[in-house]
């Protein structure tokens, strides 16, 4: 976010998140898509694109989320400061996409490590308490260790052997399992 970008980007993204969602609702029945089974995972500053559209846009709303070490607030200590973008935020508080969740917020699954430096695990902590408030189903894993941006958090993904955490890897199972859960609760109804 540090390479030369003077304008704020952040409302693009989410434009182009939604034109991607018109995409696949144009072409659903071309491509074979099941409406009703569309997903959308993100991690870290992905986690922030994918809470934020997923709150804000009401047509269509994934029927579910993955969230991944997400940034949920540029207030719960990533960004350090707000000079880290080249560019000046009107209100740091229309971003917290925690204070964005509402009774419409589709299912959650998040996870994150306790000792994530880069974002801190409050960000997840209090998005799942946001999530609580509104009664919104969700599942939270919390690991003790890990580094920002594991991701699989094995040798696939890993860039060095800091990012190899065996116990951290089992999220990825439970995200499957949680997924099908949603997909037999929405078959149900």
């Amino acid at each position: 976010m540090n390479k030369g970008t003077t304008h704020n980007f952040l409302s693009e993204t989410l434009l182009e998140l939604h034109h991607v969602f018109e995409l696949i609702h144009e072409n659903y029945e071309t491509w074979d898509i099941n409406l009703e089974q569309i997903f959308l995972l993100g991690c870290s500053a992905g986690g922030h694109l994918a809470s934020w559209y997923s709150n804000q846009y009401q047509f269509y709303k994934p029927k579910g989320v993955i969230l991944c070490y997400p940034v949920t607030s540029f207030t719960f200590g990533w960004p350090n400061n707000m000079t880290h973008f080249n560019f000046a935020l009107p209100s740091s508080a229309e971003y917290n996409t925690a204070e964005m969740v509402t009774s419409s917020t589709p299912p959650t699954f998040i996870w994150h490590t306790g000792n994530d430096c880069s974002v801190p695990i409050y960000n997840s902590l209090k998005y799942c308490d946001r999530l609580a408030k509104y009664h919104i189903p969700f599942e939270a894993h919390f690991f003790d260790d890990g580094p920002h941006g594991l991701s699989l958090a094995n040798r696939v993904t890993a860039p060095d052997d800091n990012y190899i955490k065996p116990s951290v890897q089992r999220w990825l199972l439970w995200a499957v399992q949680w997924l099908e859960k949603q997909i037999q609760l929405t078959n149900e109804s």
